[in-house]
């Protein structure tokens, strides 16, 4: 693909439905295999037009007595265009055989992978790997997402939402917790919609009963 011929949005849209990255490595305990931020990085090399490239930005935040890893994924193109994704690690805190150093660039490197897998479409949803003490971090925006459900479905705020589904701190919550959370709450939202749409039906039914 030249990139002269096409946009940078085409290019990186080209890149999402063409990008093959193989689980090329395994998990020496479980025997199961997972694909980590070099796969992906090499995949791209091989399918990169000239002229486009990747960034990745990463930022270490302390909170709570934790370290979190925040990695910024950048596609940029030819023509200036730029596309970018973001996902959260939190340090493991003991890892056997790893310092405390080694443990800071396990993280950086699961962030990676997780930023440049949603920025490519990189479906890593069960990709199990090699950090198994490693969590990943909600994003603000599925957080905030979920806010906004609970909100339709009558969770007021946020300590509701905690006590409700028994959860100590959002900082604690996963994937699994989370899709499960957003699931129940539309469901209660779909069935509140279901009975205000009968309710009004019998409304005008007494109103016109003929």
């Amino acid at each position: 693909m030249g990139p002269n011929q096409y946009t940078g949005q085409e290019i990186f849209a080209w890149l999402q439905k063409n990008l093959s990255a193989p689980k090329s490595q395994k998990n020496k305990h479980a025997g199961w295999m997972f694909r980590n931020l070099e796969d992906i990085q090499e995949a791209l090399k091989k399918i990169m037009p000239p002229g486009c490239y990747i960034k990745i930005k990463n930022k270490i935040k302390h909170k709570q007595g934790r370290f979190y890893v925040k990695s910024k994924a950048i596609f940029v193109a030819h023509d200036g265009f730029e596309e970018n994704a973001t996902a959260w690690a939190r340090e493991g805190e003991t890892k056997k055989g790893l310092d405390p150093s080694q443990l800071t660039g396990t993280a950086i490197s699961y962030a990676g992978k997780y930023a440049m897998g949603s920025l490519f479409a990189v479906n890593d949803e069960k990709d199990m790997d090699t950090i198994n003490d490693q969590k990943i971090k909600l994003t603000d925006k599925q957080i905030n997402r979920l806010f906004v459900i609970a909100k339709k479905a009558g969770v007021e705020n946020k300590e509701e939402i905690l006590e409700r589904f028994s959860i100590k701190s959002f900082d604690d919550l996963d994937k699994k917790k989370y899709d499960e959370i957003c699931n129940r709450l539309l469901k209660e939202i779909d069935a509140r919609e279901k009975k205000n749409n009968e309710l009004e039906e019998l409304r005008k039914l007494q109103e016109n009963p003929f």
